[in-house]
């Protein structure tokens, strides 16, 4: 998903993302070279995927979407250990 600002929705904060509360509930699929399709969180196809996002989120400035050609992964582990 990516905002009006042109940054993508995340479960962080970084140059390119912003963090969405409730965004990681929901799933996407990509279904032969056609348009993504959005479920819902009990994986559930949604029919129109930007109203449901918006509706979902509380946000109107919003819309699915993808990355693109720039690549994305984290250089650190998913958690980390507390401290001792």
């Amino acid at each position: 998903m990516r905002d009006a600002h042109g940054k993508f929705g995340s479960g962080k904060n970084t140059r390119r993302c912003r963090r969405v509360q409730g965004l990681l509930q929901l799933r996407s699929r990509q279904v032969d070279a056609g348009e993504p399709e959005l479920l819902d969180p009990k994986g559930t196809v949604v029919p129109d995927r930007n109203a449901y996002l918006r509706r979902y989120l509380g946000r109107e400035d919003v819309e699915v979407a993808r990355e693109g050609a720039i690549s994305h992964f984290d250089q650190l582990p998913i958690s980390e250990p507390f401290p001792s």
